[in-house]
């Protein structure tokens, strides 16, 4: 039998692990530890074989978007209970992105949970489809782009474009000035401007102890969530 709950708050983290295997274990006794319910992975390593193999976690949906090359990647781990469902609005762009997306189910208003891998070029027409679907979002990823307005210590192209898609769609940049690889903050959390108010409580993790060259970002969301649990019911 199946019940519905409504859960208020969830703990969603944001990670360019550089490699899932080797640290593996650590992370599931770190999401299981902290209690977190979402997970968006960045630079996960492996290839297909390897992520249906690896990434299995006890009480979590894992969805994934490997490399063939076992190089970048990502995934997002999702608790089972979560209302949920992926969604592939960003799949025909044709730009080969490293993006995964899912759609959760909230009492009030459904909203979206990206994360997006970029290596090299950061893409303006990716931030010009989430304005197109007209729902609320949330997008957590390492862009590599930085902007000294943002708190990094140095200008490049892909922080021209993100400035560009900030100022030209109204979204939201959640990251305080902590940063989150060395002196640098590329692991950004951004939202759209009616999902702001429901994000708080940001923390970057650089106590961790993480064999990473990345530090975890870590963030409260306060949301009508609604949760399906299955009850045993003896017979």
């Amino acid at each position: 039998m199946s019940v519905t709950f409504i859960k208020p708050n969830i703990k969603i983290m944001l990670f360019n692990i550089n490699a899932i295997n080797p640290r593996l274990e650590e992370l599931k006794l770190y999401i299981y530890q902290n209690k977190i319910d979402i997970i968006l992975l960045n630079e996960i390593k492996m290839n297909q074989e390897r992520a249906n193999y690896f990434l299995n976690f006890p009480g979590y949906i894992c969805y994934d978007n490997p490399r063939t090359n076992s190089a970048g990647g990502v995934a997002i781990i999702i608790k089972n209970e979560i209302n949920h469902v992926q969604i592939h609005d960003f799949d025909n762009l044709n730009l080969d992105l490293e993006t995964l997306a899912i759609k959760v189910t909230d009492k009030k208003q459904d909203f979206l949970i990206i994360t997006y891998y970029n290596p090299e070029t950061l893409s303006f027409n990716f931030f010009e489809k989430i304005n197109v679907l007209k729902i609320p979002f949330i997008l957590g990823g390492d862009l590599n782009a930085c902007s000294t307005t943002i708190g990094c210590t140095y200008n490049n192209r892909n922080g021209s474009t993100l400035e560009n898609a900030l100022t030209t769609f109204n979204y939201v940049l959640l990251n305080d000035y902590t940063p989150t690889r060395k002196d640098n903050i590329l692991d950004l959390f951004i939202c759209s401007p009616d999902f702001f108010s429901k994000a708080d409580d940001l923390l970057v993790d650089d106590i961790s102890g993480f064999d990473s060259d990345h530090h975890p970002v870590i963030l409260n969301i306060h949301s009508d969530i609604i949760l399906e649990q299955n009850i045993f019911n003896p017979t």
